[in-house]
């Protein structure tokens, strides 16, 4: 059974080299043009996006409102302290470490409670 930590762990994984991590869509491909998470051509996402794909990789499916993908939301977003991931991941002085160190602490955390 799939749990919030194999998704965090997963997502982490999908955006750990730069050029894999977006701001302003939750998807692209190379061309930085978007595409749905689950289509092979899918290259780049941020954070929400990591977390839709990497739940799309573990399970072999994409489901809105799904109560592993919102805990999983729930959990990086308690990491860096906000209400919306979309609007931290996407502000201009973020940086590609910041994410990544947000991600290793939502696993951590979940880690504990695994």
């Amino acid at each position: 059974m799939t749990t919030v930590y194999d998704v965090l762990v997963k997502a982490r994984e999908v955006i750990t080299k730069p050029e894999h991590w977006i701001k302003g869509m939750t998807c692209a491909n190379e061309a930085l043009i978007p595409v749905d998470i689950t289509r092979e051509a899918a290259y780049c996402f941020c954070s929400i996006g990591a977390i839709d794909r990497a739940l799309y990789l573990l399970d072999g499916t994409f489901r809105l409102n799904d109560v592993l993908l919102d805990s999983a939301f729930d959990a990086l977003a308690k990491s860096v302290k906000v209400d919306s991931i979309a609007l931290w991941n996407d502000d201009s002085c973020r940086t590609h470490e910041e994410v990544l160190a947000a991600f290793d602490d939502a696993i951590a955390q979940t880690k504990e409670t695994k």
